[in-house]
């Protein structure tokens, strides 16, 4: 299991979060997608539209299916944390979401841990 350290705080990662963290550096289209269609719908929601992270998942879903004739093993679990990757990187639009507390919360807190893993550059 990985740990944290900022600011001479030391915890444990969570397994589940951890779990995403090795999925995400396997996946990292996952994660460019995910990004990609949340910027595209932001742009076109009425002001106040509830915008669904799990619906875009599913998009993604749907876009790697296409492409690779199969599904690729996605867990529901990982929403949360694509979530956070995108507020961390877009924190001007936190505001457009209702985000309820999660395990990934205190990790993602820790803004240099997120860009020592976080995605390939675009």
């Amino acid at each position: 299991m990985g740990r944290v350290e900022q600011d001479l705080i030391d915890f444990p990662i969570p397994p589940k979060v951890q779990d995403f963290i090795n999925y995400h550096h396997g996946n990292f289209e996952v994660y460019t997608l995910f990004r990609n269609y949340m910027l595209a719908i932001i742009g076109k929601v009425k002001k106040g539209q509830p915008i669904s992270p799990r619906t875009i998942i599913e998009r993604v879903r749907y876009k790697l299916m296409l492409r690779d004739g199969q599904s690729k093993k996605l867990n529901n679990n990982y929403v949360a944390g694509y979530m956070r990757l995108f507020i961390a990187e877009f924190p001007h639009h936190q505001k457009l979401f209702e985000v309820r507390g999660s395990i990934f919360d205190n990790y993602f807190h820790y803004k240099n841990e997120i860009n020592k893993w976080k995605m390939r550059p675009l």
